[in-house]
């Protein structure tokens, strides 16, 4: 694929490049990213699905399947933090790869979306830029880059 190549390209150049994608979309659910070629994922946003009569349908279906409780998690959340979750699982196709994740959405702290997380995810609320500039830093200082072989 020419744009991971590309990618390997800039890692072993030393040059940083910006791969922007949207949730649910090729990038973030389709492509493979191998050899640990990610540094971070940042995913701004819950991508949960717009109103629709289809929507509806299925919150009414699980309403009916599931309790009212239910219906919204099945029907909206759960497939919302879904998506969020394969493109945080991008970078990370090994046990030794390391990328830093960012979600930058408060929803994710609190219900539903929290319940929908995996409970080994720990999550940081960061109140200003610097404060994450900081965590970014120490991230990368804590887990260098690993090397690059020539592809």
């Amino acid at each position: 694929n020419e744009m991971i190549e590309k990618l390997y390209q800039k890692r072993r150049t030393k040059d940083r490049a910006l791969l922007a994608g949207v949730l649910s979309g090729k990038m973030a659910e389709g492509v493979d990213y191998p050899e640990n070629i990610l540094d971070a994922v940042v995913c701004v946003g819950i991508p949960v699905p717009p109103p629709s009569a289809r929507q509806d349908a299925l919150k009414k279906y699980c309403e009916d399947r599931f309790g009212r409780d239910l219906a919204w998690r099945y029907s909206s959340s759960q497939p919302a933090v879904n998506s969020l979750l394969q493109a945080l699982g991008r970078p990370i196709r090994k046990r030794e790869d390391r990328a830093l994740v960012v979600l930058l959405d408060r929803r994710l702290l609190r219900r539903p979306y929290r319940h929908c997380l995996p409970s080994t995810m720990s999550a940081i609320e960061v109140p200003d830029a610097s404060r994450t500039a900081r965590h970014v830093k120490r991230f990368f200082e804590r887990h260098p880059e690993p090397a690059i072989e020539a592809v």
